[in-house]
């Protein structure tokens, strides 16, 4: 059998998955707030500025979760690594993201 550790903050499948999905998220995050902008039409009136708020808001947990933190979990029991910008290249610590952004 193979060497296996049940916590392995390595998890290669699921850091792949970040860094190709985090390019394609802010692309489309970025596409979705130039057409509310500049594309929507006036009859939505202030609604439109109500969903930029909110694509915003989703744009920046895209990016904290895929490119700053990226979480990796270890169930069943609740526990979590990061091995994001934040954490390899800044020196924070997973208890620091998940604490200040709660």
């Amino acid at each position: 059998m193979d060497n296996f550790t049940l916590f392995d903050s390595h998890n290669d499948a699921l850091l792949l998955f970040y860094n190709i999905n985090s390019p394609i998220c802010i692309l489309l995050n970025l596409l979705a707030i130039y057409l509310i902008v500049f594309k929507s039409s006036r009859e939505m009136g202030e609604y439109r500025w109500y969903l930029l708020h909110y694509q915003i808001w989703l744009s920046v947990i895209d990016i904290f979760t895929n490119v700053l933190s990226q979480p990796v979990m270890f169930l069943p029991i609740i526990a979590v690594a990061c091995r994001g910008f934040l954490i390899t290249k800044m020196g924070f610590s997973t208890y620091t993201c998940f604490v200040s952004s709660s």
